[in-house]
C-alpha cells in the first residue's frame, strides 16, 4: 500500500527532471506521424476518397445528423451562438485582440500589404530604400509628421509608389486625373502671378 505514493512521488520527480527531453520527443514523434499521415493520404487520395463516398452513400442519415450538429442545425443558429459567445467573452477578447496586435503589429502590417497589394515580405522596405526614404511627390522624408502610404492604381491595382499620407490623400480627391491637376497648376500660377503684382 505504501508503495503507490512512493511510485507516484517517484512518477512526479522523474517527469520534471525529463520534462524538455518528453516534449521534445513528443513533438518529434507528433511531427512524424503528421508526415507518415500525409505521405499516405497523398499515395492513396483517390482510395480514400472512395471509401468515403461509399460510407456517405450508405450512411446518408447519419451523415445529415452530424453534419447538422456540426453546424448547430443551421447558419442562422451557429451565427447566433458565435454572437452570444463573444458578448460573454467580450472583454477577454478585445483583450486577447488588443494584445496580439500590439505583440504583432510589423506582422500584421506585412500580413496586410500581401493581402491589399500584392508587396511580398521584403518588397516594401525595397521601395523605400529605392525612394531614398522620400515621397515620391513632394520629396519629403517619409515618417515624419505623416503617415506613410502605399500608393496604387485603381483600374489596374499596380503599386505605383509609396508617398505620405497627404500626397497620397491628393491624389485621391483629385481622381488621378491629370487634366485635374494640369487645371490646378494654371489656377495656381494664374493666382500667385497677382499676388507678386
Amino acid at each position: 500500500m505504501n508503495t503507490i505514493p512512493y511510485l507516484a512521488e517517484y512518477k512526479s520527480k522523474w517527469y520534471q527532471e525529463n520534462k524538455e527531453q518528453i516534449h521534445e520527443k513528443y513533438v518529434e514523434d507528433k511531427e512524424k506521424k503528421k508526415a507518415r499521415a500525409k505521405k499516405y493520404h497523398e499515395e492513396h487520395r483517390e482510395e480514400i476518397l472512395a471509401k468515403q463516398k461509399i460510407y456517405r452513400d450508405n450512411n446518408k442519415e447519419k451523415c445529415a445528423i452530424a453534419k447538422a450538429k456540426c453546424y448547430y442545425q443551421s447558419k442562422e443558429e451557429y451565427s447566433q451562438s458565435r454572437k452570444e459567445y463573444y458578448q460573454k467573452n467580450k472583454e477577454r477578447i478585445l483583450s486577447q485582440v488588443k494584445k496580439y496586435r500590439d505583440n504583432n503589429i510589423d506582422a500584421i502590417k506585412d500580413r496586410n500589404r500581401v493581402k491589399n497589394y500584392g508587396l511580398v515580405l521584403g518588397d516594401f522596405d525595397k521601395m523605400i530604400i529605392s525612394q531614398d526614404n522620400k515621397c515620391c511627390i513632394c520629396n519629403k522624408e517619409l515618417g515624419v509628421g505623416k503617415e506613410i502610404a502605399i500608393d496604387h492604381c485603381h483600374t489596374s491595382g499596380n503599386v505605383r509608389g509609396i508617398l505620405c499620407s497627404g500626397c497620397n490623400l491628393m491624389l485621391g480627391m483629385a481622381y488621378d486625373d491629370i487634366e485635374i491637376f494640369k487645371s490646378a497648376i494654371l489656377y495656381l500660377e494664374k493666382h500667385s502671378n497677382k499676388e507678386s503684382l
